[in-house]
């Protein structure tokens, strides 16, 4: 790295109204708003994940998700200092693959149950093409280009590991499309590196979506088993499991959104109508990104996979 590239990477900002304290090491307070600086903050990160290597990975990772989750306006105060993207992006990965591990623990979970055969499969072969056609012949008749998509993404979702990847790719994508709106170009350079570096730290809250997802798979694994009739005494958990499920995965939803707001507004000063339009479309382009995932991957694979068949054939 060039001298004025380091020079750049420790530049410090005033955390209060983003002002450059480059030049002025000897004032006090910022020139722009008067707030008092401390310089002693400035010689290192307060981010956990950054000191894994010395209080070891799970505490670091656990303590920097509390902190995004909890406490994403002192996060924020991050901008105003050094900020390793390398560090940020990995915490978003790890993340991404915890929550891809616990989605093939689940679906394992469910497997065991069903007997179903092969190595993280979900579905039968052949079974939602063959729905599609007997309700052609029924009343419902579904679009003919339905069995056109189905049949492709039905292929490739029951090859071993195409829906882990699917999932693990619609994470990468949702955790990853808001970091378009966190470098507006009146902010310095080194500035935007830092506040994109900061919402890797945003998907924090995702980190705790085993729990409200095991709780919904445990119900539909009870129900299954017909324990919610009255006579067999399970529908109170059922109903107990039922209200932790869906309560905590809005909750997990609105701490998403929270943190990932709380550090646009702190870490780029966005205004009012900035942070409205991005809370509003910040769910439909995380919706996007799953659909576009979850169909998209098994639909090529599958595709990929009945193209090799058929010239084998």
């Amino acid at each position: 790295m060039s001298e004025a590239g380091r020079l750049d990477e420790a530049e410090t900002f005033c955390p209060q109204c983003g002002y450059s304290l480059r030049g002025i090491a000897s004032a006090a307070r910022c020139p722009e708003c008067g707030l008092e600086i401390d310089r002693a903050g400035f010689s290192g990160t307060r981010i956990p994940w950054a000191y894994r290597r010395h209080i070891g990975r799970a505490r670091g990772y656990w303590r920097t998700v509390w902190l995004a989750t909890v406490r994403p306006g002192r996060l924020a105060l991050e901008a105003s200092k050094p900020v390793s993207y390398r560090d940020a992006l990995r915490f978003r990965v790890v993340t991404c693959g915890v929550l891809t591990v616990a989605f093939c623990g689940l679906l394992l979970a469910v497997m065991a149950w069903y007997g179903s055969a092969g190595f993280l499969t979900v579905i039968t072969p052949n079974h939602i093409a063959g729905l599609i056609m007997y309700n052609r012949t029924q009343v419902a008749d579904p679009p003919r280009w339905l069995l056109s998509v189905a049949m492709p993404w039905e292929a490739g979702a029951t090859l071993p590991g195409v829906l882990p990847a699917a999932v693990f790719v619609a994470l990468v994508l949702v955790t990853g499309v808001a970091s378009y709106a966190f470098h507006p170009r009146r902010l310095p350079v080194v500035l935007q590196n830092r506040t994109v570096a900061l919402n890797h730290y945003a998907c924090a809250p995702l980190a705790f979506l085993p729990i409200p997802a095991g709780a919904l798979v445990a119900v539909a694994v009870m129900r299954q088993m017909a324990l919610d009739e009255p006579t067999k005494g399970f529908p109170p958990l059922i109903r107990f499991l039922s209200i932790v499920g869906w309560a905590g995965a809005i909750s997990i939803g609105f701490l998403l959104l929270r943190a990932t707001l709380v550090l646009l507004r702190r870490t780029t000063r966005a205004r009012l109508f900035k942070l409205v339009m991005v809370g509003l479309a910040l769910p439909v382009a995380w919706a996007l990104c799953a659909v576009i995932a979850l169909v998209g991957v098994p639909w090529v694979a599958g595709l990929v996979r009945l193209m090799v068949t058929s010239l084998g054939s």
